[in-house]
């Protein structure tokens, strides 16, 4: 899933005609005005998902990955990472941080999302990994091994199933992008009549 910031032709010619004699003064306002719109995006993205599911804002972000925009390349894009959110991420009873000291053998209560109810994994446990990962996991048979970690839905079908999130980045951005371009050509100019 991605959301692709781009700017149409005819504002490039109005900012190029505004900055003419600036060096590089269309492209830096382009650039800072589309980096700054797609910092905003994820921020507003991170937000309303956070208000879906029981993942930390921190989390989101850093399962969104961003390609700025540079003087030859005017466009920014944001992009979710395609694979599944482990459960242990999510809300947990007992929380994985607290997992080891209360280690009763009655299984996990995981809320993935906030409208819906708890769900409980009666057989599943968290488990240190040798590299420090803290996971939850579940047995594949009665033997001790194999294990299979726990995992949650893709963040990119989180945000497709929020209501109306898409289009309103998709407002949010174009009214973000236009504030942006104002604020940069204002700047730009004020800097270069000193």
């Amino acid at each position: 899933m991605s959301t692709r910031i781009q700017i149409n032709e005819r504002q490039v010619q109005d900012i190029r005609n505004l900055l003419g004699n600036i060096t590089n003064g269309a492209e830096r306002a382009l650039r800072t005005a589309l980096n700054r719109t797609l910092d905003g995006a994820v921020t507003l993205t991170a937000k309303r998902i956070g208000e879906t599911v029981t993942l930390k804002s921190a989390l989101i972000k850093s399962n969104i990955t961003k390609e700025r925009a540079t003087n030859y390349e005017l466009g920014a894009m944001m992009r979710m990472r395609s694979k599944r959110i482990p459960l242990a991420a999510f809300s947990t009873n007992p929380s994985a941080a607290n997992s080891q000291a209360r280690a009763t053998g009655n299984g996990v209560s995981v809320k993935v999302w906030k409208t819906r109810p708890t769900v409980r994994f009666k057989h599943a446990f968290f488990a240190r990994m040798p590299n420090g990962y803290i996971g939850l996991f579940e047995r594949q048979t009665t033997k001790r091994l194999p294990i299979n970690e726990l995992v949650g839905p893709y963040l990119a079908s989180v945000y497709e199933n929020t209501p109306g999130l898409g289009a309103e980045v998709e407002q949010t951005s174009a009214e973000r992008l236009a504030r942006e371009l104002d604020h940069q050509v204002t700047y730009l100019l004020g800097l270069n009549s000193e």
